[in-house]
């Protein structure tokens, strides 16, 4: 179909997201002219199906989408005919002295390039395009110079438009990641609500442990706010109503409502763009030993000059190893390639903040899990309810969950999920609530006293346990979190609480040791529960009952070995283990610092997410491999062409360029069709 309006970037995305929730469209295609639109429905659905979806479109967002500034998306074909017609008007209208002279001033910035190069005693590939240029210049051969520079600078914006290229599509797959949000409706009723969907204005609710995604000022409440990621200190900042509080930070403690005062969803995208431009100018990382590898091959490029000369006396086919590197594809096709593998992770729910990841994830000899959290879910659930006297499990259920839905807490959460599940409708039955920290939860039912939390506030409030309960309780504490549940002077109930193992978590842990990987698990529980929870699941080493020292220490230690060592962690005890390790990894639910000291984020909550990895890392090798074999074998035939004088030096140069920047833009491609 034919558009009234241009599709801007913001219109075709917000198209996209449409048909990625309409399970009849199959594809979405936006054509060149920016106007046309093919929309492609799955087997089974009729064609009207794409005039349904069409109608789904909101007509206000999409206004709202067009008022926004419209700039036409640069590319390849733009760059190359833009400096195509500059390149013929040149030599096409200016006398033959200004185009010689021309060519001289933009020699400059190339032999500059590689006397500095020079000075610091270094041969690289500024200083082989250097010598071609100057050598062509020198020889007469202004024409060969001026298209060996169109060529290079052609290269140069292209692999500029690739890097920002590639980065900016990781920030818009970034952006484009959902997250739920609780906010206030107009009803002031508590309600989930998709981020993008967030106004300024609105009220969020944060409780304690998850991280603030919008800028605001708090409005009611007060807690404690880990600002390290916009200070560096890690001591949290006491926020309460009226205090401004900022995006990408922490909630330690409390729970706060903030009203937004800017809408844009951040998740730390500034600062994972900072992390991973930081991470190119790593020194030990792959990305610079092919790029040191790229540089070392230029002499070969001068001795093959200095050979071809004296074998033939000819200086047109000894330029030709000046004409010709192996090293250009290599510098600037790699980087691409990483960013490429950064992207295609981040389309998987894997969030990479280092490209050393990809670099190291495939040599990682030791996997260090941390227990609950990482191999356990993250969320406790009810695993039993065990009634006393003449209460039944519905009854005890129903007061539980009448009392914990007030508390914004993992355990009370579990008790309200598990009422839910059971269909259990718990109306508010009780008088004023009385919460008290870290032992639970005071009010009264018929104005007899209700209690709900540890034991150990039942033995304050009086609670009378029986023998019999007592012995109960000792059968299970050793392997679940026990909730007593204590009415009228009686214990007329237990919540058996666990963090069952994650979906997948066995698959995964087998597959690594298949794999000839080392497995380690490290948990500050006692022995006994943990070796309850893993069951058959084998490991090279289990440690329990661990200090966030001891956790450090062990990794520390491993890597004295030589060893890399990838951490999994999700908790704060986790951090300094995480930051230490080869790679440090966190799932989407450590709402704590460790998710920003770690270089990997598996945002799915899933540990299988690991096998996606593996093979955007795998798939990665195998095209630098590739992009290495190209680069040899197609430059040593344009050498060996110009050295018997089958092609002119300027058509070498061409080739040979073209030839760079096709193996950079097919490094820009996604990872789908290979692997």
């Amino acid at each position: 179909m034919k558009c009234p309006f241009l599709c801007s970037y913001a219109v075709r995305e917000y198209l996209k997201e449409l048909a990625r929730q309409n399970d009849a469209i199959k594809m979405i295609h936006f054509y060149q002219d920016e106007r046309t639109v093919a929309i492609t429905v799955n087997d089974g659905y009729v064609l009207s199906s794409a005039l349904d979806f069409l109608r789904t479109i909101d007509k206000k967002q999409l206004k709202d989408l067009l008022k926004k500034p419209y700039q036409k998306e640069e590319t390849p074909y733009h760059i190359v005919s833009k400096q195509v017609l500059q390149f013929a008007a040149r030599r096409l209208l200016l006398p033959l002295p200004l185009q010689y002279g021309y060519t001289i001033y933009q020699a400059t910035r190339y032999i500059k390039e590689a006397l500095a190069a020079l000075a610091q005693k270094e041969l690289t590939m500024e200083v082989l395009d250097g010598a071609a240029i100057s050598t062509s210049i020198l020889m007469g051969q202004y024409k060969t110079a001026g298209s060996i520079m169109f060529i290079m600078g052609l290269g140069d914006q292209l692999n500029d438009w690739s890097n920002k290229k590639s980065i900016e599509d990781l920030e818009n797959s970034l952006n484009n990641r959902q997250q739920s949000v609780w906010v206030l409706d107009d009803n002031q009723q508590k309600v989930e609500r998709p981020s993008h969907l967030i106004k300024e204005n609105d009220i969020v609710i944060i409780s304690a442990g998850n991280e603030l995604l919008f800028d605001g000022v708090v409005t009611s409440g007060s807690g404690m706010v880990n600002e390290s990621s916009l200070n560096g200190e890690f001591f949290p900042v006491f926020k309460t109503i009226e205090d401004t509080v900022f995006s990408n930070t922490i909630l330690e403690s409390g729970e706060i409502q903030v009203k937004v005062t800017n809408a844009t969803l951040n998740y730390r995208l500034h600062e994972l763009m900072r992390l991973m431009r930081q991470s190119e100018a790593k020194k030990g990382s792959e990305q610079r030993k092919f790029i040191k590898l790229a540089d070392r091959l230029v002499k070969y490029n001068f001795l093959g000059v200095f050979v071809t000369y004296f074998l033939t006396k000819s200086f047109q086919k000894a330029l030709s190893f000046l004409l010709v590197d192996f090293s250009c594809a290599l510098k600037l096709s790699i980087p691409v390639s990483y960013l490429s593998a950064i992207k295609e992770a981040v389309d998987h729910d894997i969030i990479i903040k280092s490209m050393d990841v990809v670099e190291n994830y495939n040599d990682i000899d030791l996997f260090v899990f941390d227990k609950t959290g990482t191999l356990t879910v993250s969320d406790p659930k009810v695993f039993k309810v065990i009634p006393f006297h003449h209460y039944s499990t519905e009854n005890v259920i129903r007061i539980g969950a009448c009392l914990e839905e007030h508390i914004h807490h993992p355990l009370a959460t579990a008790v309200v999920q598990k009422a839910e599940e059971q269909e259990i409708i718990h109306e508010e039955m009780h008088g004023q609530l009385k919460h008290i920290a870290s032992r639970g939860i005071l009010s009264t039912i018929d104005d007899k006293k209700v209690a709900i939390g540890s034991y150990q506030l039942m033995s304050e409030q009086g609670i009378d346990i029986t023998k019999e309960q007592e012995e109960i309780i000792a059968s299970y504490q050793k392997q679940y979190n026990l909730l007593y549940l204590g009415y009228d002077g009686q214990l007329i109930g237990i919540f058996l609480i666990d963090t069952p193992l994650r979906e997948g978590a066995k698959k995964v842990i087998s597959y690594l040791q298949e794999q000839g990987k080392e497995v380690a698990l490290l948990t500050g529980d006692t022995l006994e529960r943990t070796q309850n929870l893993i069951g058959d699941i084998a490991f090279q080493y289990i440690k329990t009952n661990v200090t966030p020292e001891d956790k450090y220490d062990f990794i520390k230690n491993q890597m004295a070995f030589g060893k890399k060592v990838m951490m999994i962690g999700d908790g704060l005890n986790d951090s300094a283990a995480i930051s230490l390790a080869t790679i440090g990894a966190v799932m989407h639910d450590a709402a704590d610092i460790s998710k920003q000291t770690s270089d990997l984020v598996l945002a799915s909550n899933k540990l299988d997410s690991l096998f996606m990895l593996e093979k955007i890392t795998k798939t990665l090798e195998k095209r630098v491999s590739k992009n290495v074999k190209q680069t040899i074998g197609i430059n040593s035939s344009l050498i060996v062409l110009g050295i018997f004088n089958v092609i002119s030096p300027s058509v070498l140069s061409i080739l040979h360029n073209l030839t760079t920047t096709t193996i950079i833009l097919k490094s820009m491609t996604g990872f789908k069709n290979e692997g």
